[in-house]
């Protein structure tokens, strides 16, 4: 049986309405102006520290980490692929909430806390979009290879363009 109702083919995009909304409903974030006054530091450090510190220690423990042999980047991941998962490794409430639930005593604080990680968690999926939109995957050079008679297939990074 074959679906041909565009609902339902392009039913997976309603999900990045669908699911923020059911998150900023479940966790009980209150939006009144009142939560914004005198908590704007507060608010541009979470959403800095998710935003912008997640994907460069992402990045930069993946080159280190390669860079000393300790792990290997596999051929089919560009670093491109790898700064939109730090990108994207922004996402997340139920640990960031958590943390600031512990750290944050007084309510209005956690509740602009609550905001804050709303916002970088837009603010990162939109971002990690962007950089892996037209990534593509690396060009698959097959090779035969001698030996074991058998193709050899060998990932090259893609061609530059321009």
């Amino acid at each position: 049986m074959r679906i041909t109702s565009t609902f339902f083919i392009n039913a997976h995009r309603y999900s990045y309405l669908v699911i923020p909304l059911f998150a900023l409903a479940n966790s009980g974030v209150v939006v009144t102006l009142e939560v914004f006054k005198g908590h704007a530091p507060l608010m541009m450090a979470i959403i800095m520290g998710l935003v912008i510190g997640k994907p460069v220690g992402f990045l930069l423990a993946t080159s280190l980490a390669v860079r000393f042999g300790i792990a290997v980047k596999p051929d089919a991941c560009s670093w491109r692929h790898l700064a939109g998962a730090g990108a994207l490794a922004g996402i997340g409430f139920t640990m960031s909430l958590f943390i600031a639930g512990e750290a944050l005593p007084v309510a209005a604080d956690f509740a602009a806390a609550k905001i804050a990680v709303f916002i970088a968690s837009i603010l990162a999926a939109v971002i990690g979009m962007a950089v892996l939109w037209n990534a593509g995957s690396p060009e698959v050079k097959e090779e035969a290879d001698p030996a074991a008679g058998a193709p050899d297939i060998r990932h090259a990074e893609p061609a530059a363009s321009g």
